[in-house]
């Protein structure tokens, strides 16, 4: 549908996710609701960013906490230049 659109790949701690997952009520996702069902899902997304994406278009890959917490100025830039877009302050 969108050929050339970046796609960005933000990967957060798979043990906080699941678990996120797993206390967040989600009523139409009967996945998060079982440890095994979690670790399936999880495994598949990942496999899928690691060979499906990457093979159609390169993204850009980065660790949630890289972004977030350790050095976001510059991993936003870095973001921001993937996608061809200038920084600004607000971001």
């Amino acid at each position: 549908m969108l050929p050339q659109a970046p796609i960005i790949i933000a990967r957060r701690d798979r043990l906080e996710t699941c678990f996120g997952c797993y206390r967040y009520p989600f009523s139409n996702q009967d996945f998060t609701h079982d440890f095994a069902d979690l670790a399936a899902v999880c495994a598949s997304s990942i496999a899928s960013a690691n060979s499906g994406w990457s093979a159609i278009r390169p993204g850009y890959a980065n660790k949630y906490t890289k972004i977030c917490k350790a050095d976001p100025e510059a991993q936003i830039r870095q973001l921001l230049a993937f996608c061809d877009l200038p920084f600004e302050e607000s971001c």
